[in-house]
């Protein structure tokens, strides 16, 4: 009993030497050792993640962070380029996209 004791006493204090070491060394961070961390949740690559610092909340899951399908196309009508609402394919960006390729003449 007193052997293990011992033992478990002096891989105590090796683990404390060990960690003053790195500090001393400024291997290990001070500021990574203070708690509580400051943090929030943040939408990165849509995903709500929690990220260090302070600020709001910005997500509270995944779904948060999920781009909006759009509720608008555009489509060619009388030579103008228009927004429609609804899901759709966009057909145009600006109104030159809708008026039709003009030809030359062909020679002989």
């Amino acid at each position: 009993m007193k052997k293990s004791l011992l033992i478990i006493v002096i891989v105590v204090i090796a683990v404390l030497c060990f960690v003053v070491g790195m500090l001393v060394d400024n291997k290990i961070n001070s500021a990574a050792l203070s708690f509580p961390l400051s943090t929030h949740m943040q939408c990165v690559n849509q995903k709500c993640v929690v990220v260090a610092g302070a600020g709001k909340n910005q997500c509270s899951t995944n779904g948060n962070c999920v781009l909006a399908t759009p509720t608008t196309h555009t489509q060619c009508v009388n030579q103008k380029c228009v927004v429609l609402p609804g899901i759709g394919i966009s057909q145009c960006a600006v109104d030159s996209n809708c008026v039709p390729a003009t030809h030359l003449p062909a020679t002989h």
